[in-house]
């Protein structure tokens, strides 16, 4: 019998989300080892299975940064004791007001988001100097893919300059998503 097959297959009712724990685990240790076993490397971003019990197990790695795509997979991380979560977005009305509720009932977690223009950073800055709180952000920058972030080509120091310069904002980096550079022979993806 294969891993993935099931056992007991007339007892489960269909459709069911199955989960095989030993292989999400050797999936997580294997991550861990790519790192050379330092798990502070790694990000993993929780869009691929929104699952608190993934979380949960990647915390007892020693993963303690995850990355998400929305507020409630940014709430259920902080939920399974995510230390750091960057919400892979830029946040505009009314997500910013879901954040600061997030940011004010986990007080003890690095909650982070992007931005990739001056408007949204001075909206985001303003929303969080209301509540006395400081906004975590990386610049999001767009390395080819043209699905968000502020083009390489621009002036991405002016605005990086920008940025530092607001108060009730703090610049934690840059965020760059190479999702569209493939290839297994690591000197073909550092072209």
């Amino acid at each position: 019998m294969n891993w993935y097959e099931v056992a007991n297959v007339h007892e489960i009712d269909s459709p069911a989300l199955l989960i095989f724990p030993d292989r999400i685990q050797h999936n997580i240790t294997t991550s861990v080892s790519a790192t050379g076993g330092k798990p502070d490397r790694l990000m993993p971003h929780v869009k691929t299975h929104k699952m608190s019990e993934v979380v949960a197990m990647q915390i007892q790695s020693g993963i303690h940064r995850f990355k998400c795509a929305t507020i409630a997979e940014l709430e259920m991380c902080l939920q399974a004791g995510a230390q750091t979560v960057l919400i892979a977005y830029q946040l505009n009305p009314p997500k910013i007001d879901r954040f600061l509720k997030l940011a004010k009932k986990y007080p003890k977690a690095t909650l982070a988001s992007l931005v990739d223009n001056l408007n949204s950073a001075k909206m985001l800055a303003a929303a969080f100097e209301e509540t006395g709180l400081t906004a975590k952000v990386y610049i999001d920058v767009n390395n080819g893919q043209n699905r968000t972030g502020i083009r390489i080509d621009s002036d991405v120091f002016g605005f990086y300059r920008d940025l530092i310069a607001m108060e009730h904002l703090e610049l934690l980096g840059l965020h760059v998503y190479d999702g569209h550079i493939r290839g297994a022979a690591l000197e073909r993806r550092k072209q």
